[in-house]
């Protein structure tokens, strides 16, 4: 794609909203300059607990990658991360809404997976909104894309268990950019057997997810269900629409569970006019949800059409006007 001169053409290339790129090394595992196998490290994207994504240059593919790279330990135990992404992102290939993956493996003490770069993530996307917030079709239309991207990976038998806005990008190819991307498959579980029967719940389970978007299921330790992972995305659309949480201050479990509880009960009305009248029959019918019950994807997106204004989910979206080019 790109040859000579590559960073600079591919920035012109690349479509907005783009990647957010950090210079400063500091303890990276990589250093920026450097390079890890064939890959050139231009920049870090994010870092976490779990490791680190770069910004990195691929010279036998003219073309640009981002690269997750984790310790194979962490704490003194083997860190399995990396390989559990790795081998969700292998089966999930192909699948419209999963990221394509480049390369995966292990190099002396890291592992790594190289994928397709997308956009900044949703969280940092909203906060480029002049209003902090995403309008009713917007929202809905991510809404729409990303049940199906849950649909695709329910259906080979595991949960997210990590559902957010910070886990979900766009494209910035021609092709991709108005296609919802869900990343960051470090926290799955397989909750259904090869032949589609349940695997055994466990009486307790440890606690897996993000405290802001987890169920009310998920803070009892409950076994994570596909239901659990629509309602982190309802507490998703919240956050996109009304700008943040109503529990955004509330660090107490407890308490917060109380009071995702007590805006469920109350129809989401605290909510409602943020959200619109289409998206909060659709969280409604999501809290309402049976655990373990077969769920109607396609009818949970159909819910949404009337919030859309008649477009497309791959029609331009409200930061093609406001992002400047």
């Amino acid at each position: 794609m790109v040859e000579s001169g590559a960073e600079e053409k591919i920035k012109e290339d690349l479509l907005l909203p783009r990647i957010s790129l950090n210079a400063k090394s500091g303890k990276s595992l990589i250093p920026i300059g450097g390079s890890f196998r064939r890959y050139v490290i231009k920049g870090i994207i994010g870092r976490g607990g779990y490791g680190e994504i770069y910004y990195a240059f691929d010279p036998k593919q003219h073309d640009y990658v981002a690269l997750k790279i984790e310790g194979k330990m962490r704490r003194g135990k083997l860190a399995k991360r990396t390989i559990l992404e790795q081998k969700i992102l292998l089966r999930m290939q192909g699948r419209p809404h999963c990221p394509k993956m480049a390369a995966s493996g292990a190099e002396g003490n890291l592992n790594f997976i190289a994928l397709e770069v997308l956009s900044i993530n949703l969280s940092d996307l909203r906060k480029m909104a002049p209003c902090k917030r995403l309008g009713h079709p917007t929202v809905a239309r991510i809404v729409q894309q990303a049940i199906g991207a849950l649909y695709d990976l329910h259906n080979v038998g595991y949960v997210h268990r990590d559902v957010k806005p910070p886990n979900m990008c766009f494209g910035i190819r021609p092709e991709t950019r108005h296609i919802l991307y869900l990343l960051d498959f470090g926290l799955v579980r397989k909750f259904m057997k090869e032949d589609g029967t349940l695997r055994p719940k466990r009486e307790k389970a440890g606690f897996r997810g993000t405290f802001r978007y987890v169920s009310v299921r998920v803070h009892d330790k409950e076994e994570q269900c596909p239901a659990d992972d629509l309602i982190s995305l309802v507490y998703s659309a919240i956050e996109l629409s009304h700008s943040f949480l109503p529990w955004k201050q509330v660090t107490n479990s407890e308490q917060m569970k109380q009071y995702k509880k007590s805006v469920a009960k109350q129809g989401f009305s605290q909510v409602a006019e943020s959200m619109g009248n289409h998206m909060v029959n659709v969280a409604r019918a999501v809290v309402n949800l049976v655990p373990w019950n077969t769920i109607d994807y396609h009818k949970l997106q159909k819910m949404l059409n009337g919030a859309t204004d008649g477009l497309k989910v791959t029609d331009p979206y409200e930061w093609d006007l406001w992002v400047k080019k």
